[in-house]
């Protein structure tokens, strides 16, 4: 580890002090070796990093063979940031006797976004030259940030955005606040009239209201929103996003022919976490990117709907770690739908 030295040549030094006290200074003598490495070895910018964090667990024991004290790393972690994205977090954790060791590798976002930005341009370049973005606008963070991957990659004039509220939507202000920032063309279509018209058709055809089966309720407006999206891609010779994450594709929270369909789909291989820092690359104000994720159409919130947060199961995804069993066996249970693959840096090894 880039530490170990500097804290073995404090032990040696330092051992007979108090266990408080050496748990004190040996964090300080840490953090200035992750510092001095990363500054003098890696030549980053001491301004660009931030939030460096250490913590240990360490215990002591007696050396009968060599009649000495010795200590003992039960469990550490260290982390720091480089600008807006995690630059290394590495656990140590200590499960009864069994170690558990991870490092999560760090996803360059300024990198990712350039890659995805060459990626739609290839992707309009060689399926729909000439043909315009088409995107459905619910002010979140996942559609806020394929919107302006896509001005980036095209330009605002080759961009349209879709506000789909059914009925009265309590935050259409979001929807209407970036269409504005990303100065882009949009169309605002209610689909309250066409939801309720299919809604009576099929009541009339079978005597069951359709709404009584969550089943229905939650996705048939969601395929009625994509329909939409399609139509107006129809008319004007486009192609339409698709705004899932792989948090989302994860555990299958999206809809079969709703919001999972799309011609491409710019962010299907990042997390919620990390769409969120690719917002920041692009410049996004904070309120689409802290937005709380929902349907719109449910009345809750994505994750009082799953059941679990969305910091843990990102977490989860990319370093296979969690310590809530249940949460993870409500995880597992879900299906998996990867799409374009992302590539980790593995330049950036610390060790």
């Amino acid at each position: 580890m880039i530490f170990l030295d500097k804290a073995i040549l404090y032990l040696t030094q330092n051992i007979e002090k108090e266990r408080e006290i050496i748990e004190e200074e040996l964090e300080f003598v840490i953090k200035q070796s992750i510092l001095n490495y990363l500054v003098n070895e890696k030549e980053l910018d001491i301004n660009e990093l931030s939030d460096l964090n250490v913590t240990l667990v360490i215990d002591f024991e007696n050396d009968e063979i060599n009649n000495r004290k010795k200590m003992v790393v039960e469990e550490y972690m260290f982390e720091v940031n480089h600008k807006n994205g995690v630059l290394v977090r590495t656990f140590r954790l200590g499960t009864d006797k069994i170690k558990n060791f991870w490092k999560e590798k760090m996803i360059i976002m300024k990198k990712e976004k350039d890659k995805i930005i060459d990626w739609i341009k290839k992707y309009f370049e060689e399926n729909g030259k000439n043909c315009k973005a088409v995107v459905g606008i619910s002010g979140g963070t996942d559609s806020s940030v394929v919107a302006a991957l896509c001005v980036a990659a095209l330009g605002q004039e080759n961009v349209i955005g879709v506000l789909m509220p059914k009925g009265t939507q309590h935050d259409i202000d979001f929807s209407k606040k970036l269409v504005e920032f990303l100065q882009i063309k949009h169309y605002e279509i209610n689909v309250e009239k066409p939801v309720n018209d299919l809604k009576e058709l099929i009541f009339s055809q079978i005597g069951v209201d359709p709404d009584e089966f969550d089943a229905y309720k939650t996705n048939q407006p969601a395929r009625i929103r994509m329909a939409v999206l399609y139509g107006i891609s129809a008319v004007i010779g486009g192609r339409v996003a698709n705004t899932c994450n792989l948090s989302e594709d994860y555990v299958g929270y999206s809809t079969k022919f709703g919001d999972a369909a799309g011609d491409f789909s710019p962010i299907s291989d990042f997390t919620k976490t990390e769409v969120r820092k690719l917002g920041s690359e692009l410049g996004l104000p904070e309120m689409f990117l802290k937005k709380v994720p929902e349907d719109g159409m449910s009345g809750k919130s994505d994750e009082e709907k799953l059941g679990f947060t969305y910091d843990v199961l990102d977490k989860y995804i990319r370093t296979g770690t969690i310590s809530d069993l249940k949460v993870k066996e409500k995880i597992d249970k879900k299906g998996i739908v990867f799409r374009r693959t992302v590539t980790i840096e593995d330049e950036q090894e610390w060790y």
